[in-house]
């Protein structure tokens, strides 16, 4: 009896232990930028090196996210963005989902709270890219 209750306290202390830890981990919400109308021409197809690939450098993300270091295998730098934006291809199985959009990471996480504090996209470059995404992402 005394070593039925012995596993018995032992069990009731590691299942206080463990909702004490589950209780005390923050869990980061990804919130999605709220989708904002810009004005696109009538017929504008937005390029990736004119106006997508730009912002990765003027929005200073190449500083992480560059050359040989890049962090999470993410190269953002001129000439090397786009290959690695879609070397895992075009349905969601890495930054991009041409098939629903806005769960494209490559729109919605530079511009989201668990990427705060960090390099983010300035003013509505989180929406061009996702009208650029929404084109079909070409080159």
């Amino acid at each position: 009896m005394k070593i039925k209750n012995f596993f018995f306290g032992i069990n009731v202390l590691v299942l206080v232990a463990v909702s004490i830890f589950l209780d005390s981990c923050q869990w980061v919400t990804i919130e999605l930028p709220p989708a904002q109308k810009i004005d696109v021409p009538e017929g504008y197809v937005y390029s990736f090196a004119k106006d997508i690939e730009p912002f990765f450098s003027n929005d200073g993300c190449d500083g992480c996210h560059g050359g040989a270091s890049a962090t999470k295998g993410l190269d953002l730098t001129l000439g090397n963005a786009y290959k690695s934006i879609t070397k895992n291809g075009f349905t969601g199985a890495g930054m991009l989902d041409t098939i629903n959009d806005d769960k494209s990471k490559i729109y919605y996480f530079p511009a989201s709270a668990a990427h705060s504090g960090i390099k983010m996209y300035k003013s509505n470059h989180a929406d061009i890219v996702l009208e650029w995404i929404k084109q079909g992402a070409k080159p």
